[in-house]
C-alpha cells in the first residue's frame, strides 16, 4: 500500500508535506506508511485524498473464469 500512496502522491505532484498539510495529518505519518513501517491509521484518508482505495494495493491474485 505504501508504494501506491507514494506513486500516486507523486503523480499529481505532492510532495509529503503538501499531502499532510491538506489533511491536517503529521508528515512523518505519510513517510511511514509510504516506507510500510506504520502510520496505518490514516491510510484510509490518505488513499480518498488522493483518488484512489487502494484495492489495487491490497487485491489478492484472481482466478480466471
Amino acid at each position: 500500500m505504501g508504494l501506491l500512496i507514494r506513486n500516486k502522491r507523486r503523480e499529481l505532484g505532492l510532495s509529503q508535506d503538501d499531502l499532510a498539510r491538506q489533511l491536517g495529518i503529521p508528515q512523518g505519518s505519510i513517510s511511514k506508511l509510504e516506507r510500510g513501517i506504520g502510520g496505518e491509521q490514516h491510510a484510509t484518508r490518505i488513499l480518498t485524498a488522493l483518488g484512489t482505495n487502494g484495492q489495487s494495493a491490497t487485491a489478492g491474485p484472481t482466478t480466471p473464469g
